[in-house]
């Protein structure tokens, strides 16, 4: 019986886990409510996301790294988080004009040939993730997401050691020289 109360107390301490940090399924019609919110600066949250870019608030993030494609859809936004202080870092597969007029106006963008991760992590402080997210599917920022009859998914969190993870992993692409180059 003692077994049976252990199992018992480590899926409480799993649903109390699941609970504090939210891990939500993101279909097509989710994702363009995501990037309606990202595109539109007033609205600083997304069911409870925190996904404001700058450092004028406390709890804005601080850092954004983004993976896949871009379009024009989000250009605006990533140059207003600039603009508030956060530093944006890009990994596009191909070079796409809207690529120029992100590093124009201070994007950080490097290409890989190889990178078919379609990630987007947000966090303020590497070290607590207090106020981190991490979107991680088959969506591109482009309006090839947006509606349309290509079916995305993806999983959207805030738990810290899945948003440190995807952090990790996007700066070892980041450093990698032989794959990954400048813009």
């Amino acid at each position: 019986m003692l077994g049976w109360d252990k199992t018992l107390d480590k899926l409480q301490d799993i649903k109390g886990e699941l609970a504090r940090y939210r891990v939500k399924f993101v279909d097509n019609k989710e994702f363009t409510k995501i990037l309606t919110h990202l595109r539109n600066p007033v609205r600083s949250k997304y069911r409870g996301y925190r996904i404001k870019l700058g450092k004028t608030e406390k709890r804005d993030i601080a850092n954004l790294y983004i993976t896949g494609y871009i379009g024009d859809e989000i250009s605006d936004y990533l140059i207003q988080g600039l603009k508030n202080g956060c530093n944006i870092q890009v990994i596009s597969i191909h070079r796409r004009p809207i690529l120029n007029k992100l590093k124009d106006n201070g994007v950080k963008i490097k290409t890989n040939k190889n990178m078919h991760a379609r990630m987007m992590i947000g966090f303020s402080d590497r070290e607590t993730m207090n106020n981190g997210f991490l979107l991680v599917g088959s969506f591109d920022l482009d309006k090839t997401s947006l509606g349309g009859d290509k079916k995305n998914a993806g999983i959207i969190t805030t738990h810290p050691d899945l948003i440190k993870s995807a952090i990790d992993f996007f700066e070892e692409e980041w450093d990698d020289e032989y794959h990954t180059k400048p813009l």
